[in-house]
């Protein structure tokens, strides 16, 4: 068995991109053979917006770090929800873990 090895770059801030990893190397267990698209929509709600995501094949964790001098030491994983339709993937997703961040918290928000 191949050992996977990550490491997450830890003087990341907030004020950066989060840290994308893919959950499993290659294709997810379970998913060999199939072929889907995943699909991408913005969705408008007056000064508000999503992004609604369907057909996820390639799993990911999104990893976003306070800065270092506010780091509490926790963190949280965020699990967006969508009903079986998709994934709300701005509103409970970044928006969220944004919202962690700022309270010194290191949040992983899981694409799925």
């Amino acid at each position: 068995m191949a050992e996977n090895k990550t490491v997450i770059n830890s003087t990341q801030g907030s004020t950066g991109s989060p840290q994308v990893l893919d959950l499993w190397p290659g294709t997810a267990p379970g998913s060999e053979g199939i072929q889907i698209e995943e699909e991408r929509e913005r969705r408008e709600q007056g000064e508000y917006f999503d992004i609604w995501i369907k057909q996820v094949s390639k799993p990911t964790l999104a990893v976003y770090l306070p800065p270092e001098k506010r780091r509490s030491g926790t963190g949280v994983v965020i699990c967006p929800g969508g009903g079986y339709g998709g994934l709300s993937l701005h509103k409970e997703g970044h928006a969220l873990a944004q919202w962690f961040v700022e309270q010194g918290v290191v949040a992983g928000g899981v694409k799925y």
